[in-house]
């Protein structure tokens, strides 16, 4: 092979080489591919201030900039704008993954009870530093408002250890409500001839065991967490429950257990530890 022919060939070599990586560099500089984003949570509705989680990445070209906004009624509020520079060698030292929290608070942003938007855009260093774009909407309801709630019926006197009933009247936006007696809940339900005005009654008792004046009262809740809590009258009138002492032999204890012995019971045990088992469970 002559010298014209080696040098051809090297040159040959040398431009294609050069042509890939000028091609490999069109390509890198101005891929197509947007960046993934992902908000969290998405709420149906919003009552108080509330954490999203902002989660972005670029594995190619790096994120350029996150910004993140509330609108209403046609105004745009900024709740994030933060933008990442280019840094080293094809952005290898750049922010490639992003993970950020924001808390959203419909009362001190002064939203109005409605509909709003959430929009969240995510850019990418591609196309010269234009960046390739992936934007997400999130639609939701701003309600900060609690249920309406109070009581219909008059009477409630119920005895410790007995069962009381209350007719209420709810807002159509309850989507739960009841009577608390101290801690322990008691669901009320609709009343099926006047369920669309927001009738319910409900069914309560208090514990034998309460020997103070317990605290009874109605309370709702609607879509958005929202909570109401109103007392309504009532009397506890105090009980002495009769009482009674029954020994138990072993022989009884014998013969109550023969009537369980389908029931689950270490075959080691006593019959005493047995027998308080069943009780217990």
């Amino acid at each position: 092979m002559d010298l014209r022919k080696i040098i051809f060939l090297i040159v040959f070599v040398f431009l294609l080489t050069l042509l890939g990586l000028a091609g490999w560099f069109l390509v890198f500089m101005y891929e197509g591919e947007a960046p993934s984003a992902r908000l969290q949570p998405l709420p149906a509705y919003l009552s108080k201030a509330q954490k999203f989680t902002i989660l972005g990445e670029d594995k190619k070209r790096g994120i350029k900039a996150v910004k993140l906004s509330v609108t209403q009624g046609g105004k745009e509020t900024s709740l994030l704008d933060e933008a990442y520079p280019y840094r080293g060698l094809l952005n290898r030292d750049g922010t490639h993954q992003y993970r950020k929290e924001i808390s959203l608070d419909p009362s001190a942003l002064k939203l109005a009870q409605g509909e709003f938007t959430l929009t969240l855009k995510v850019w990418d260093h591609s196309k010269r530093g234009e960046g390739n774009l992936v934007s997400l909407e999130h639609k939701g309801i701003v309600d900060t408002v609690p249920p309406s709630l109070r009581a219909i019926s008059r009477m409630h006197n119920v005895n410790v250890g007995g069962v009381g009933f209350a007719v209420y009247q709810s807002s159509a936006d309850t989507a739960s409500s009841g009577v608390f007696v101290d801690d322990l809940f008691f669901p009320g339900y609709p009343d099926k001839a006047q369920a669309e005005k927001g009738i319910h009654h409900c069914y309560f008792a208090v514990p034998h065991d309460k020997t103070a004046g317990p605290n009874i009262s109605l309370w709702a809740k609607d879509k958005a967490g929202n909570e109401a809590a109103t007392s309504f009258y009532y009397r506890v009138n105090k009980k002495k429950f009769r009482e009674d002492k029954i020994e138990l032999t072993d022989r009884l204890i014998e013969k109550l257990l023969s009537y369980f012995s389908f029931y689950p019971l270490d075959s080691e045990e006593s019959d005493l530890k047995k027998f308080l088992k069943i009780n217990n469970d």
